[in-house]
């Protein structure tokens, strides 16, 4: 039986504790892309943070990362889920599409990079297992039955983090 595909769309968040689905999102450039699992409910949830920071318009909380970050771990813990077993994991952050920065300054995707890692910080949690940088995009998937997090790219392959 193929696995039910919950997608995250740019600047979303998603959840789900449906056994056998994935939650998915794609063209991970310079966002990250950011999960949080429990093991024990098998239940998780999907960001797709944009930038690290701003001031929310009409978006809801996925777009920034201080926003972001919070809301992933609030809806996880409300579904049931306890702090001390949830496992984050991030991909992306990327310098791509001329969006490298100034030669003496970080690009965008390391600033989402430091955003994020802060963020979950401040909520006295940690990244378990991360996938960032490079030049290439990145799609990654959270296998809800096993919390196992997949990174698909185009030309170099599929990889577990």
């Amino acid at each position: 039986m193929e696995p039910r595909v919950l997608p995250v769309g740019i600047g979303e968040i998603r959840f789900s504790d449906e056994a056998g689905s994935v939650l998915v999102t794609y063209s991970l450039g310079s966002c990250i892309g950011l999960t949080a699992y429990d093991p024990v409910l098998r239940l998780g949830g999907m960001a797709h943070i944009v930038l690290p920071n701003g001031t929310a318009g009409g978006e809801g909380p996925g777009k920034y990362a201080h926003t972001s970050v919070p809301a992933l771990v609030r809806g996880l813990l409300r579904m049931g889920a306890a702090r001390e077993r949830i496992v984050i994991k991030m991909a992306g952050g990327a310098r791509i599409l001329g969006l490298a920065g100034t030669p003496n300054g970080p690009g965008i995707g390391s600033q989402n990079q430091a955003a994020v890692l802060e963020a979950v910080g401040r909520l006295g949690l940690r990244v378990h297992s991360a996938d960032c940088g490079g030049t290439f995009g990145r799609t990654m998937r959270l296998f809800l039955d096993s919390g196992v997090v997949e990174i698909v790219t185009a030309t170099r392959g599929s990889w577990t983090i």
